[in-house]
């Protein structure tokens, strides 16, 4: 779990904080560590590079190109992994873990509840929900006028994703 709790940091609204187990731990450090080579990878760099150069192409603004053609790469990328059952138990059994924080439980229940994230894989709901994300951030947000074109862009990018995912994965170390 504590690989994937920088990146629920933002949904439990509280910080990663310090008072959890050595496993955890050993997870966030993995995270970090996992997220320095991933953005280091030339296939990231240029696949995300273009795909900004797309959304500015859109006429989607600057800062939200930037977010997205990150963001969304990242989130196509992660819907690759959505059919894969044996990662959706790992990830659904770690989001089920018992923590002592009440907000960091709550975040963790929802998600448990969700279920996998499927709808990475639509470039439409990850158009979506980066723009619920990104519209309380001034100089990340974008207009709904937008989504139709962060859509198409997405799904423009979404092959070229899917035929990065196997090396991208080697290069992580799966």
């Amino acid at each position: 779990m504590g690989a994937a709790l920088p990146d629920l940091q933002r949904e439990a609204g509280v910080p990663v904080g310090h008072g959890w187990s050595a496993a955890v731990r050993v997870g966030i450090d993995c995270h970090r560590e996992a997220d320095a080579v991933f953005h280091d990878l030339p296939v990231f760099r240029a696949q995300s590079g273009a795909l900004t150069r797309a959304l500015l192409d859109a006429e989607v603004p600057r800062g939200a190109a930037r977010a997205i053609g990150h963001a969304g790469w990242e989130l196509l990328l992660d819907g690759e992994l959505v059919d894969n059952t044996a990662l959706v138990d790992a990830y659904l059994t770690a989001m089920a873990v018992e923590v002592n924080d009440s907000a960091w439980a709550a975040a963790l229940q929802r998600r448990v509840e969700r279920g996998a994230p499927r709808f990475y894989a639509d470039p439409a709901s990850v158009a979506e929900l980066l723009w619920r994300v990104l519209r309380g951030r001034r100089l990340l947000a974008f207009d709904r006028m937008h989504i139709a074109a962060v859509t198409t862009c997405l799904a423009d990018a979404q092959p070229d994703v899917a035929a990065a995912a196997p090396s991208v994965f080697a290069a992580l170390g799966d």
